[in-house]
């Protein structure tokens, strides 16, 4: 919106065009919907027993968990993995308690 006042008040944009465009750019921010917050004390309790969540899942539901929480894994030929791109920022490393890692690879 501040650029749109800026391109009408340096007069690259007449009166009318800017007026549409601010009301349409306005009738958009109205439409939209807040994300649903998650049940952060929900992932948290689970959080913190999921190396017993682990240990007891099939390889299947490891698959499963892994690509829910993880957007991207890169891959090198030389080195093997070497990045993880998180799905959810603030989903913390996946290490079970006895220090192995819980990724398949």
């Amino acid at each position: 919106m501040a650029r749109l006042k800026r391109l009408f008040v340096l007069g690259d944009l007449l009166e009318t065009a800017y007026r549409t465009e601010r009301d349409r750019l306005r009738a958009q921010l109205l439409a939209l919907t807040p994300p649903v917050m998650p049940d952060l004390e929900w992932a948290a309790e689970i959080l913190q027993d999921f190396g017993r969540i682990w240990e007891a899942a099939t390889l299947k539901e490891r698959r499963q968990i892994v690509h829910t929480l993880l957007e991207a894994v890169y891959l090198d030929a030389d080195r093997g993995p070497h990045g993880l791109h998180r799905f959810v920022s603030s989903v913390p490393s996946l290490d079970c308690s006895n220090g192995q890692s819980v990724l398949p690879f």
